[in-house]
């Protein structure tokens, strides 16, 4: 008989193709291969049928070598491109082998996913399900809940979210298995920009608590070290608040140039005056003068040289008292209240000028001769026309911020603009804070007022306040909270354009009641003007519970908003109530009761190569006419009936109004339109062109369009919409 290696051809496939499937076995056994010491993709192997199941037959260290196949999407490492491959220990993979029957060179061509029913144990024995986790890749602790497995359920492992570390634990608190996750723990964080027309100290000083608080209350920090963190948000602030003092010590001694030559002047001038009214004698008064004032060259002298030491003995002092304020601000807030940054700002830089006024006391007493009546350093300091209000641009009503109408400059990562520091942190809030605090101190002893106790006396975040959950400055979690998000803009050069939140995509509770939802659109409320540019759109959640929304605006020739279009529509956003008010009938009705519909497309890419004859259709139903230009672009769309029944009569009942969510039937029309209940997509049916994005502009039925029966005025809608095209 022939040997059978001489009929061999030794070509994959020639000689019988063998598949087979196997587990990869503990990363104890792969050697030096995870020790960067082997070389390729490969990792031993047990194979069902070619291997034993029992280890002492054939121990995992003596398992073959099996090479892993890469996709052609990985890159072989050419060029630098490539992707490592993500096998893990106890994954059941799927190959073959490249010598065919002989069975000696096995290659790994995909794995299997694993499921939930997946134990993630750790190793027992050969074939047994056993954990991907090792000492290299250990089991998150309190950053992810350890799920194995893949499949495609809404009970998998999810993907982290793009969205701040206090939300997720917010959804955690709500789901059991406590698998949300977000993406950075950076995203919510306060940065100051830079701005060459104004000095943002204050505002820097409220990011660098916010982001303290949102810190030291991440529930994923479990090893976070309090003291530490604290410390160096003491340094920050301190760098911040060192600028202040020069800033106020250099205001004090430029404003006290010509009060105290206004006083020498005064004081020469009462010598004199009296001396010649008493002698008689102009050249005997006016030596009198004189004598007075050269008096004060040495007084003077000393105030003058004493000024600059100011700032050192300020910070030195300051140091410990923000230390400590810190510290009580973080034992006891858990996220930051309205009124916190204004509070904190108010204790810091009055701390500041008491005790830049407390180091002056005694020089300043040698010139009180000269010195205006009554005059006092901390009133100096903070009145309208002194330091304290040029510390910041943002302080000065007079100032012009970059000729922009809603200019910016506190951005919150991943989020966006926060306008709500420019609200807060102005000089009038400040300035009342720092004197309502003032005036606390006003009874208590001289040694109370000079220590920390003395600081937080008259200052909400420091008392029960916090706790309380009607007080402004609450920092607890947020318990009930019903406010509709808002829609926010700011840039674009132009102003007071306006959009109204339209919600979809409800979720609902075992009763049905709408508890959460997405955000399918906005409608234009105010077109505004000027716009140069579109202004961008930020989404505000005051419950602070929705996430993930992104919304643009288009802006016309005129330079007003034209519409709005959902990018992505969220969800968890609170559902809110609105009123209506219709006749006989006057409810509170939730607006997922107010049917939504498409009532334009905006063409984001104009795309290349459509033809006249395509046309375009969304997963509702609804059908839309493409306009197409010369150069095969898409320049308009134009919503059409999806059917030719029209439904006349779509009842309406405040109180007990229609669940659009129950709507399936494709015949329920709305003038023309089929009512939607989320971000529809529209595809456009082409085999020639490509690169097109259409975004639907969502609204719903206005309110007044609602009869007093509850029905719809269709007659009215309909006419309101023929116009509305016509001027189009």
């Amino acid at each position: 008989m022939l040997d059978e290696a001489i009929l061999k051809s030794n070509f994959l496939g020639r000689d019988g193709f063998r598949w087979w499937i196997g587990q990869v076995p503990p990363i104890g056994s792969q050697k030096g291969q995870v020790n960067g010491e082997g070389w390729g993709n490969r990792l031993k192997v047990r194979i069902l049928g070619y291997h034993p199941a029992n280890p002492s037959e054939l121990s995992n260290d003596d398992l073959p070598w099996a090479q892993v196949m890469l996709p052609t999407t990985s890159g072989s490492g050419a060029a630098n491109l490539a992707v490592n491959p993500k096998i893990r220990p106890g994954d059941t993979v799927l190959g073959f082998f490249l010598d065919g029957d002989n069975g000696q060179i096995p290659i790994i061509i995909g794995c299997f996913g694993r499921t939930g029913e997946v134990p993630s144990t750790e190793y027992l024995a050969p074939f047994a399900p056993f954990t991907g986790y090792t000492n290299r890749i250990t089991r998150p602790n309190g950053t992810l809940y350890p799920s194995e497995d893949s499949e495609d359920s809404t009970s998998s492992q999810k993907s982290p979210r793009r969205i701040p570390t206090d939300t997720t634990n917010k959804l955690n608190t709500k789901n059991e298995n406590k698998d949300e996750i977000s993406y950075s723990t950076a995203i919510g964080k306060k940065i100051v920009l830079g701005d060459s027309s104004s000095d943002n100290s204050a505002k820097g000083i409220d990011a660098e608590v916010y982001n303290l608080i949102q810190k030291v209350n991440d529930p994923y920090n479990k090893i976070l070290n309090k003291v530490a963190e604290v410390s160096r948000s003491v340094d920050k602030i301190m760098g911040i608040a060192e600028g202040v003092i020069g800033q106020c010590t250099d205001s004090l001694y430029t404003g006290l140039i010509p009060i105290l030559e206004g006083g020498l002047k005064a004081l020469y001038n009462a010598v004199y005056a009296a001396t010649l009214a008493a002698t008689g004698n102009p050249v005997v008064a006016h030596a009198a003068g004189v004598a007075a004032q050269k008096a004060m060259v040495n007084p003077v002298k000393a105030l003058q040289s004493f000024i600059p030491k100011i700032p050192g003995i300020v910070s030195n002092n300051l140091f410990g008292i923000v230390n400590s304020m810190l510290t009580d601000v973080v034992n006891n807030v858990k996220r930051p209240s309205s009124c916190l940054s204004t509070q904190f700002t108010a204790s810091v830089f009055g701390e500041i000028i008491r005790k830049i006024s407390g180091g002056l006391s005694g020089v300043l007493g040698g010139v009180s001769k000269i010195l205006s009546a009554g005059f006092n350093v901390i009133d100096f300091l903070t009145s309208g026309v002194a330091a304290i209000r040029g510390i910041s641009g943002l302080f000065d009503i007079n100032q012009n911020k970059n000729k922009s109408f809603d200019n910016t400059d506190v951005w919150r990562i991943g989020i966006g603009p926060d306008k709500i520091a420019d609200k807060l942190l102005d000089f009038k809030g400040i300035l009342d804070n720092m004197n309502r605090a003032n005036a606390a101190r006003e009874n208590l002893s001289d040694e109370i007022k000079s220590g920390i106790s003395g600081v937080k006396e008259g200052f909400d975040i420091f008392s029960d306040l916090t706790k309380d959950p009607d007080s402004g400055c609450y920092t607890g979690p947020i318990i009930s909270c019903s406010s509709l998000p808002k829609v926010k803009l700011f840039g674009g050069m132009g102003k007071d354009a306006a959009g109204e939140i339209v919600l979809g995509n409800f979720e609902r509770d075992d009763q049905g009641v709408e508890i959460s939802a997405g955000i399918i659109g906005i409608k234009v409320i105010n077109k505004g003007q000027n716009y140069k540019y579109p202004p961008f759109v930020q989404i505000e959640d005051e419950c602070e519970r929705g996430y993930g929304a992104v919304a643009r605006c288009n802006i016309n020739e005129k330079g007003e908003v034209d519409n709005f279009y959902i990018v992505s529509s969220g969800e968890n956003y609170p559902v809110g109530f609105i009123n209506i008010n219709t006749s006989q009938f006057n409810a509170d009705t939730d607006p997922s009761n107010l049917p939504t519909y498409v009532s334009d497309v905006f063409v984001q890419y104009p795309g290349i190569g459509y033809l006249p004859t395509d046309n375009a259709i969304d997963d509702f139903g609804n059908n839309y006419e493409v306009v197409v230009d010369d150069d095969g672009s898409i320049i308009d769309v134009r919503v059409t009936s999806s059917s030719d029944i029209l439904s006349e009569e779509l009842p309406i009942d405040p109180l007990n109004p229609i669940d659009p969510l129950t709507i399936s039937s494709p015949t329920l029309i709305l003038n023309n339109y089929i009512i939607v209940d989320e971000l529809p997509v529209i595809t456009i049916r082409t085999s020639t062109g490509s690169g097109a994005i259409l975004r639907p502009v969502l609204e719903r039925i206005p309110i007044e369009l609602i009869q007093s029966d509850g029905k719809v005025d269709f007659q009215k809608l309909r006419n309101t919409k023929f116009v509305k095209d016509c001027i189009e």
